[in-house]
């Protein structure tokens, strides 16, 4: 799916496979991007972020579906698949660091004020939507060391302990599923996280 609308926004033809999948979806995704027609648009937009902890410097990368720029504000597109989540703001966690990483990214570069995420549900219509002003992006940043700070094994007993952000098992989110024991049941059934995080190392200058 992910795919074929990137292929769609940038006008290339699609195969009939594609355009099965998008027929139904079609006219409810053009409603959507017609809202922002004109704005510069980014698709299948990769970041790397470093980012310092107290014992060491990391590396964030990540990919973000589309967002848009209106100035000093932008807009976060995550298409999703499947019928929206019984809970509301299940994705809370992901777009507040979708928000987090393009803010990072525009530091130094220009000034960003107001990042509106959201998730979209293609094929049942619905969408939710978050805001965060610059202010509360910025104080994430502390909030991100101490959750990866977490995971350092010389000062934490590094072993699995499935949490939940909106009753929701971070085990769905994680690259290691196939590892581990608790997270095995999660292995094949949900789609791969699109945030990961490496150490610093010798291929920090080339990233």
């Amino acid at each position: 799916m992910h795919r074929a609308l990137d292929k769609l926004a940038q006008g290339l033809p699609l195969s009939q496979a594609e355009e099965a999948l998008l027929t139904p979806i079609y006219n409810f995704y053009q409603t959507l991007v017609a809202a922002y027609a004109g704005l510069p648009v980014y698709s299948e937009w990769a970041f790397t972020i470093p980012l310092s902890l107290p014992r060491e410097r990391v590396i964030v990368t990540g990919r973000i579906d589309r967002w848009y720029q209106n100035n000093d504000r932008l807009i976060v597109l995550d298409w999703k698949s499947g019928a929206p989540p019984r809970q509301p703001q299940t994705h809370l966690l992901q777009m507040r660091f979708y928000a987090w990483a393009l803010w990072q990214y525009h530091r130094g570069r220009q000034p960003i004020q107001a990042i509106e995420a959201q998730w979209v549900y293609l094929d049942h219509g619905h969408i939710e939507r978050v805001h965060f002003e610059a202010h509360e992006l910025e104080g994430a940043t502390s909030d991100w060391q101490d959750l990866i700070s977490q995971m350092d094994p010389n000062t934490h007993q590094f072993v699995p302990q499935p949490q939940t952000f909106a009753g929701v098992p971070w085990c769905q989110q994680c690259h290691f599923q196939q590892l581990c024991p608790e997270g095995k049941q999660y292995h094949g059934r949900h789609e791969e996280s699109d945030v990961a995080l490496q150490a610093a190392g010798p291929d920090l200058p080339r990233l």
